[in-house]
């Protein structure tokens, strides 16, 4: 399991995203390819905001919950 690298902040900003996203994907009248690929990037950013971790900014060495907390942000209570 990696360390989580998500910053409170970005953490709000992609649960609301990720909320919006996938309400417009499962309210569209048909389900293309186009709105099955936004409800599932909706989910995936949901579950981002949840659990404080991105894969994504994992490979490309990102990390803006130690921009935030500094060192403290090794320990996983620090960016809860």
């Amino acid at each position: 399991m990696i360390n989580q690298n998500l910053s409170i902040t970005e953490r709000i900003v992609r649960s609301i995203l990720g909320v919006i996203i996938t309400l417009w994907a499962i309210n569209q009248a048909e389900m293309n390819i186009l709105e099955w690929v936004a409800a599932i990037a909706g989910v995936f950013l949901v579950l981002n905001a949840i659990f404080g971790r991105c894969y994504l900014w994992f490979w490309l060495n990102l990390d803006s919950c130690q921009q935030s907390y500094g060192d403290n942000c090794t320990n996983d209570s620090a960016c809860n």
